[in-house]
């Protein structure tokens, strides 16, 4: 007999693969860097951190990085236009393993991702974190 419990995270990994499906694997397409933050979270001081990282290794790329509040007490810090699957990944790469460049972020282990443009309007109207992640993981970070 299954509990509540596990009633309920059945539910919830049937609904993360059933969103999973809007999104789509596109290497050409542009993309942006999100990583997701609670309202609890400095806010000023992560995005400080997140501009001071692309100053240290994408000096020359003017990554332009916004706020955007999102549902369920959350925010996402973005950088915009961190060019397509390839460069995206190792975006991403770079970020996981700057050390202490990025600690605050991934010592809080906050969710961060490479998003297409066309994913990224499809994650804005639902904002299912864990759907996007699990995209994201099985189609950029396994692939590698």
């Amino acid at each position: 007999i299954e509990t509540i419990k596990e009633t309920e995270e059945k539910a919830m990994e049937e609904s993360i693969e059933e969103k999973k499906k809007q999104y789509t694997y596109d290497i050409g397409a542009q993309h942006n860097f999100v990583i997701i933050i609670p309202d609890t979270a400095d806010h000023t001081k992560l995005q400080s951190a997140v501009s001071d990282f692309n100053r240290k290794y994408f000096g020359t790329k003017g990554f332009k990085t916004s706020l955007i509040p999102i549902k369920d007490g959350l925010a996402m810090v973005v950088v915009s236009k961190v060019g397509f699957a390839a460069q995206a990944l190792n975006y991403y790469n770079t970020f996981s393993n700057a050390g202490s460049d990025t600690d605050r972020i991934t010592n809080h282990e906050y969710p961060y991702f490479a998003i297409s443009f066309d994913n990224y309007a499809k994650f804005y109207k639902d904002q299912f974190v864990d759907a996007y992640l699990a995209f994201f993981t099985e189609n950029y970070v396994a692939s590698e």
